[in-house]
């Protein structure tokens, strides 16, 4: 992921576009749109990094990444994930809260993946937070 690599390369890495992307909470989202939420963010932040602590597998197919951290700056286009509104480039070096993640792998393809907070920052959230974005659910409309 440092490496940023195209669309198809990081779909390279899952059995399909819809492997489910947990998160302990928020609701479970597709490959795919983790994908496409990646995109975003390396859009936002051209030098985003991902460092972790360690990585470690077993013969089940499991993998842990402990302590992952996103870290980059806002200097490239307006930044917003979800339905949430892109905010304007703040050119502010953020780092999130880690993570800890897990994957399980068969074939050397994954094909589950869970994310665990460590922390109240992380991921695109912590990203839009970071940069002054406000998750804001949108007024009742009046239909």
């Amino acid at each position: 992921m440092n490496h940023h690599g195209t669309i198809q390369e990081k779909q390279s890495f899952f059995s399909s576009g819809g492997v489910p992307v947990k998160f302990e909470d928020a609701p479970s989202i597709t490959s795919d749109i983790w994908i496409a939420e990646t995109e975003k963010a390396q859009q936002s932040f051209p030098d985003i990094h991902f460092q972790y602590e360690s990585i470690k597998g077993d013969r089940s197919g499991m993998v842990l990444v402990e302590e992952l951290n996103a870290s980059g700056t806002h200097t490239g286009k307006p930044y917003g994930f979800a339905h949430f509104p892109p905010v304007s480039t703040t050119y502010n070096f953020i780092v999130n809260d880690p993570e800890r993640l897990w994957f399980k792998v068969k074939d050397g393809k994954i094909t589950a993946m869970e994310v665990i907070s460590l922390g109240d920052l992380t991921g695109p959230p912590g990203f839009y937070a970071q940069v002054g974005g406000k998750m804001e659910m949108p007024p009742p409309s009046e239909d």
